[in-house]
């Protein structure tokens, strides 16, 4: 059987006990079970209305609504309608407070409560949905409760190919996120589907995984839900010893917790056990006490194999009205919810109830719908296990060539890894004259300042040298230039003949004033090109 957290259980007293006494004991059970789910349903109750009074703004508190959806998951087993009312309300909550935790959790309770009425599209759809939003925001553990969730629902409608690929995802993310208790959980639904398929020594191999976490983990609940599960699957293989103590644990632990869903599946269990060892009055009694816990659950899947167990009982013991009565209950319960199996195994006893009573027509009606299933679900388990083996294979390759690409991808981070490391050493290396040589450079480059600026103020003075020089050059030829242009004029004249020597020589005075003026002007300058060329030379004396 599966469920949110795992699977079911069963129990054991001396058959040399007064059956009486077993009757009051287990009424007693019964009693303070109940007493404490109700308390517990009160308590949830009692918190909700507390925040209510002390929050004017609880509607928007996701205080308030996560314990509406708490609320909607204690409720499940207890009163279904009720389900769909409370997490409906906490995903509109969630909506309006842009709560996308709070909607995720809303969503896997109506995908649940679709789930028990056998809506298994709309379950679908809701665990999906609620799969995308977990996903969006990284809630990694929520996302595997999920995806044990849509896993076992596509289970329940036959497509066990992708019920084992999303059980195998989510195990991967619960080891990825070292998530002992759903590891455990999964394990034990893959061992389900396999045991559903008779591959009973597969099923026990996840199941030796699934003892050896819950041992880690160490929550003796956790434990005893494995342990009747375990029973289970070692009574369809005729191991009635081994089944009827590990049955026998669990219940006491089931009895002790108050766990009322898990005790319901133990007890009947308990009571399957027997029926295979065709010890039908112990059965009646072990099924009678979960149908009890039943009365206080809404469970419809955990009834259908409770009333055929009841049924087939009593029909082995020859009361026929009951054993129709269970039947036929069991009966529309399977084809309300499309459970195929439930259907063939109750189509089988109410085959036999009516031929045994003479009412052929019935019996032909009930063995054409039996043989119908049988071939459906023959041919189905067939497609089924190739198809399990198929689905575990090709994950399996795909997981081992993730690795195998994860190493690659390792490995070429480690080369890069390794190369930049060298790469730095060699830079390191070249950085150390680098930076020596960067000193050096520092000290010429200001040095280089200092003569730049040097021999701008050089380059300033030159500029202002030459531009006496040439101012001066300018004044000289000015000087030059009247004087011997005179001189020049006159002798061309006396060449000429223009003027009579008579009349020259009253010039001679004049020219040679001029003469003189000229002499002392090239004695200047060649003084100051000379003091120019050499410097100044001092002779100091004594004065």
């Amino acid at each position: 059987m599966y469920c949110d957290l795992t699977y079911y259980p069963k129990t054991y007293f001396p058959q040399k006990v007064s059956y009486l006494f077993i009757v009051i004991c287990a009424l007693a059970c019964l009693t303070t079970t109940i007493s404490a789910q109700t308390n517990q349903l009160k308590s949830l109750r009692t918190k909700l209305q507390k925040i209510e009074k002390e929050n004017p703004q609880f509607k928007s508190s996701k205080d308030y609504i996560n314990t509406l959806n708490k609320l909607a998951s204690e409720y499940r087993f207890v009163k279904t309608d009720s389900v769909y009312g409370i997490a409906k309300r906490a995903y509109q909550l969630s909506v309006n407070g842009k709560f996308i935790i709070g909607q995720s959790k809303a969503l896997i309770n109506i995908g649940g409560y679709y789930s028990d009425n056998g809506l298994s599209t709309k379950a679908i759809k809701n665990f999906k949905k609620a799969l995308q939003l977990a996903k969006e925001h990284n809630e990694s553990n929520l996302e595997i409760r999920i995806l044990n969730n849509l896993a076992s629902e596509y289970s329940y409608t036959g497509n066990y190919e992708l019920a084992l690929k999303n059980f195998l995802v989510g195990l991967d993310l619960s080891e990825e996120q070292d998530n002992k208790l759903m590891q455990s959980i999964i394990n034990e639904n893959i061992a389900s589907l396999y045991t559903s398929q008779k591959e009973f020594d597969q099923a026990l191999e996840f199941y030796q995984k699934v003892i050896q976490i819950n041992n880690e983990i160490g929550d003796e609940v956790v434990i005893a839900e494995t342990l009747s599960n375990l029973a289970s699957v070692y009574a369809d293989k005729g191991d009635y010893d081994v089944a009827m103590y590990n049955i026998n644990k669990s219940i006491s632990t089931f009895e002790k917790t108050e766990v009322l869903e898990w005790l319901a599946f133990a007890y009947s269990v308990k009571g399957e056990i027997y029926l295979k060892q065709e010890k039908y009055k112990w059965a009646l009694y072990w099924f009678d006490q979960s149908d009890l816990l039943h009365d206080k659950l809404e469970d419809d899947r955990g009834k259908i194999d409770l009333l055929n167990g009841k049924a087939t009982a009593y029909f082995k013991l020859g009361e026929d009205e009951k054993a129709t009565s269970n039947a036929m209950q069991a009966f529309e319960i399977s084809s309300a919810i499309k459970s195929l199996e439930g259907q063939r195994d109750c189509s089988k006893t109410l085959y036999a109830l009516s031929k045994k009573n003479g009412c052929f027509q019935d019996a032909l009606l009930y063995h054409e719908i039996y043989q119908e299933l049988t071939d459906s679900i023959y041919k189905d388990e067939n497609n089924r296990s190739l198809s399990l083996l198929k689905t575990k294979l090709k994950h399996d390759k795909d997981k081992q060539l993730l690795i195998a690409q994860s190493e690659k991808e390792l490995a070429k981070q480690r080369n890069l890894i390794y190369g930049s490391i060298v790469i730095l050493l060699i830079l390191l290396g070249t950085s150390i004259p680098l930076y020596i040589n960067q000193k050096k450079l520092k000290k010429l480059n200001k040095d280089l300042q200092v003569n730049t600026k040097f021999l701008k103020k050089s380059q300033s003075d030159l500029n202002t040298i030459n531009r006496t020089k040439d101012r001066l050059f300018s004044i000289i030829g000015h000087d030059l230039r009247g004087p011997i242009g005179a001189l020049q004029g006159l002798l061309k004249l006396l060449a000429s003949g223009d003027v009579p020597q008579e009349e020259f020589s009253k010039f001679i005075p004049k020219l040679r004033s001029d003469v003189d003026h000229i002499l002392f002007t090239l004695n200047n300058l060649l003084s100051w090109g000379h003091a120019q060329m050499n410097g100044s030379v001092r002779k100091p004396k004594m004065v």
